[in-house]
């Protein structure tokens, strides 16, 4: 007898794991689907915000489309600062250290063009992250335009040579 109901509370409870995990894959999948799409409505819109930086360009438009373009990367690089101040799981030391590499240009372009913005601690939240990321090594080789800005501004010439940004004087 006790045999019995054992086997009915243990099929039982097999029963309602299994369907638990069940549940759990389903909800889980519908997840992780809705995730895909919000980043694929994401890269959309940044491909939408690409195609009117370029029409703006071929218009002639440069200034404007230096400002779109410095609003597309400021609002980028003001969202990993706050996920790298505020979010409590930081990215393992390699991704880390991938993505500073990768930020190294916005830092190199924000030392000859600062960040601005209304929002004061928007700005030294921006800039404190900046500060971490390692800068441009100074005895690599480099010819890439980023780095020709860079000479300039250590030059001392890029404010007479390269137009300034108009945003937030």
């Amino acid at each position: 007898m006790k045999n019995k109901k054992f086997a009915v509370i243990a099929f039982f409870m097999i029963v309602s794991f299994g369907a638990g995990v069940f549940g759990g894959f389903l909800w889980a999948s519908r997840a992780f689907a809705r995730l895909e799409i919000a980043k694929e409505v994401d890269v959309a819109g940044q491909a939408a915000m690409e195609a009117s930086t370029l029409a703006m360009l071929r218009m002639n438009d440069t200034s404007n489309a230096i400002e779109r373009l410095e609003m597309q990367m400021d609002g980028a690089v003001s969202t990993i600062a706050a996920w790298d101040q505020f979010i409590r799981f930081k990215p393992d030391e390699k991704t880390r250290e991938w993505r500073d590499r990768l930020l190294t240009s916005v830092k190199v372009y924000r030392q000859s063009y600062p960040f601005k913005d209304e929002d004061t601690n928007t700005v030294d939240l921006v800039n404190s992250f900046l500060a971490k990321i390692p800068g441009r090594n100074p005895k690599n080789t480099c010819k890439s335009d980023l780095c020709r800005l860079d000479d300039l501004r250590l030059a001392g010439l890029s404010n007479n040579i390269v137009p300034t940004n108009s945003r937030l004087k």
